[in-house]
């Protein structure tokens, strides 16, 4: 399998197996990814991180113990306390459900209390400008339901665009400072 591995340095390989499927998992073959700031980190070295990174994509379902998920479209939710699917907004704005989700949930500090009419956004990274584009949703269901309704585009935000065989130039991409959203097309 065509992989981007996160070691001692980021490495395309085509020789990585194919991931086992858990009962009660599902097994996605992703065909869009987005590089975030967590996964530059890692890729310098946080955590001691060794692995395939990427939180931020769309896949279609290939294997599920629930058949009616088989050829889903599906995005992840990694802040549940297992990674949860959720089926995928239409076209590329779906790569950008779980990173408008973790800028949304900034909104949860007002719990309890009156949302300010006005606020300010400091930074113009891609987190801050999600914060912008999204402060009207909140947690991923409804990220991904806003995303949907084209309510909020990020396309805007995407600079570039990588195959997969060419992912450690986008990863390299990605750590450019001021770079706004690199996307990982994988093959078909």
């Amino acid at each position: 399998m065509l992989a981007l591995v996160l070691g001692e340095s980021a490495v395309v390989t085509h020789d990585r197996p194919a991931p086992e499927r858990r009962p009660g998992e599902a097994l996605v073959r992703v065909r869009l990814s987005g590089v975030c700031d967590t996964d530059l980190q890692l890729a310098r070295g946080y955590m001691g991180f060794a692995g395939v990174p990427g939180h931020e994509f769309v896949g279609e379902v290939v294997a599920s113990d629930d058949p009616r998920w088989h050829g889903q479209r599906v995005v992840a939710d990694i802040n549940a306390g297992r990674r949860r699917a959720h089926r995928a907004p239409p076209r590329d704005r779906a790569v950008f459900a779980e990173p408008l989700a973790a800028a949304l949930h900034v909104l949860d500090e007002f719990e309890g209390r009156p949302r300010p009419k006005r606020a300010v956004v400091l930074g113009d990274g891609k987190l801050g400008l999600l914060i912008v584009r999204g402060s009207r949703c909140g947690e991923m269901n409804r990220a991904v339901a806003v995303l949907a309704s084209g309510a909020v585009d990020p396309l805007p935000l995407v600079e570039a665009r990588y195959p997969l065989a060419r992912a450690d130039e986008a990863l390299a991409h990605a750590g450019r400072r001021g770079a706004l959203k690199i996307l990982i097309d994988a093959p078909a």
